[in-house]
């Protein structure tokens, strides 16, 4: 039995010699957008089923055709999210810049549905990308806690956003104090101007 399997394996490893299959990963490897991905053309393989291969000689030809014409898939480059999901069973929260990476991998899948949407004469690539899910709820809840900068925003959740509004209040009344200080003759005769800045939470003059 063993034998056999190890015939088949060496007449499949000797197939995709001669068909340079290292050079077909090596040409995908170079035109993909992702790390991730990038790791998968690397451990590609043919398929071993014909109905599945004509599949993909299919989708193949569909994409050469919208290269040809000049429509390009809207692909971009995303991050690797595996690490990411695999350490939240350990510690139940994302970091704001965590956030960040999964919205925009959520808003490319977005913009990638969207255009096959309106695709024309691609129903295998339309099929495949049918498996892609850009979990709306997900999407907004993410959309409205983390900026473009991957910070939090102000607006994130009604205690945040009072919160914010507290601080303001507070800076602005410590403005308003400092100034009228500033306008007392006493120390306005110790001071070569009436500027002041914040540094690191503290007044400086």
């Amino acid at each position: 039995m063993n034998s056999r399997k190890n015939l088949v394996d060496n007449f499949l490893s000797g197939s995709m010699s001669i068909l340079g299959w290292e050079q077909i990963q090596q040409a995908l490897y170079e035109q993909v957008y992702s790390p991730a991905t990038q790791n998968r053309c690397r451990s590609f393989l043919p398929e071993n089923e014909l109905s599945a291969a004509e599949t993909s000689l299919k989708e193949t030809g569909e994409a050469l055709r919208l290269e040809e014409s000049n429509t390009r898939i809207p692909l971009a480059h995303f991050e690797d999210l595996e690490k990411i999901l695999k350490g939240l069973p350990k510690t139940g929260t994302l970091e704001a810049f965590e956030g960040l990476e999964i919205l925009n991998f959520l808003r490319l899948i977005r913009t990638i549905d969207l255009f096959f949407k309106k695709a024309e004469n691609v129903p295998n690539l339309v099929n495949r990308v049918i498996e892609l899910d850009p979990i709306p709820d997900l999407f907004e809840a993410l959309f409205s806690c983390i900026d473009d900068e991957g910070e939090i925003k102000e607006t994130a959740t009604p205690e945040l956003q009072q919160a914010s509004k507290a601080v303001k209040n507070s800076k602005d009344e410590l403005d308003v104090v400092v100034q009228r200080l500033l306008s007392q003759p006493k120390i306005k005769d110790c001071l070569q101007d009436s500027y002041f800045t914040e540094r690191e939470g503290r007044i400086v003059f």
